[in-house]
C-alpha cells in the first residue's frame, strides 16, 4: 500500500525538516513558506496560494506544484525533482535553482510571468521544458 504524509493548513511555515519514505502531500489554503527541508522518497505534491521556498523541495519520483498567485524560490534555495516537475502558478520568480533528473520533462504553466533569472536564477533541464505566456529575465540550460 501506498502511504501519504499530508499536511492542510491555512498558513504553514515549515522550519524543520520534512522527510518521507513515500508521497508528500501539503495543502496551504493561503501561504506556505518552506524555512528548511522537504524531502520525498517518492512524490511530492503542494498547493498553496502563495509559495515561498527559502531552502530544499526534493523528490527522488515527480514534484508538483499548484500555486494560485506567486511562487518565490529564494536565492540559494532549490526545487529537484528526480523524475517529472509541474509547476503551475500565477506567477514564478526564481532566484535560486529548479533542477530535473535525466531525460524527465519539465512543465512551467503560469497565467501572468515567468522571472526565471533575477541574480543567478537557473531553470535546468537535460530534455524539455515547456512554458505557457510570458518568459522574463530568464535563463533557461538545456546542457
Amino acid at each position: 500500500s501506498n502511504n501519504v504524509l499530508t499536511l492542510n493548513s491555512k498558513n504553514l511555515a515549515n522550519d524543520g525538516n520534512i522527510i518521507s519514505s513515500d508521497d508528500i502531500v501539503i495543502t496551504a489554503l493561503k501561504s506556505f513558506v518552506n524555512n528548511n527541508q522537504i524531502v520525498s522518497d517518492k512524490d511530492l505534491t503542494i498547493s498553496a496560494n502563495v509559495l515561498t521556498n527559502n531552502s530544499q523541495l526534493i523528490s527522488n519520483k515527480n514534484i508538483k506544484l499548484n500555486i494560485t498567485t506567486s511562487l518565490t524560490n529564494s536565492s540559494n534555495s532549490n526545487i529537484s525533482a528526480s523524475s517529472n516537475l509541474d509547476i503551475d502558478s500565477a506567477s514564478v520568480n526564481n532566484f535560486g535553482n529548479i533542477r530535473i533528473g535525466l531525460q524527465h520533462r519539465m512543465k512551467l504553466f503560469t497565467a501572468q510571468y515567468i522571472y526565471l533569472n533575477t541574480g543567478k536564477g537557473l531553470i535546468y533541464t537535460t530534455n524539455t521544458c515547456s512554458t505557457k505566456n510570458n518568459v522574463a529575465n530568464g535563463t533557461k540550460s538545456n546542457d
